[in-house]
């Protein structure tokens, strides 16, 4: 399941496949090399990195309430970036 969010996120860089990602993480599915080689890591910061604040407002709003969408406008995907970002190092 993991690998197809991956795939997904790369391919349509929508915030919804972050959402997912981290979602699948904080249920205990594992990210690693099985999943996304370390090009592919480096691609997903990046599209992370770009995301705006209105995303997080605008096209994420909708789909989760209103704490959960303040937690995500002030930490971004922190928990997901965390995740890549041990895997990259």
């Amino acid at each position: 399941m993991m690998n197809n969010k991956i795939e997904a996120f790369l391919d349509r860089k929508e915030m919804r496949g972050c959402f997912d990602m981290e979602f699948i993480l904080r249920q205990g599915i594992k990210l690693n090399a099985v999943n996304a080689d370390k090009v592919d890591l480096v691609k997903m910061k990046k599209i992370i990195g770009q995301l705006r604040k209105s995303d997080y407002t605008v096209k994420l709003g909708p789909m989760i309430d209103a704490e959960m969408r303040n937690y995500y406008t002030k930490n971004n995907f922190s928990f997901l970036l965390q995740r890549i970002n041990s895997l990259l190092l």
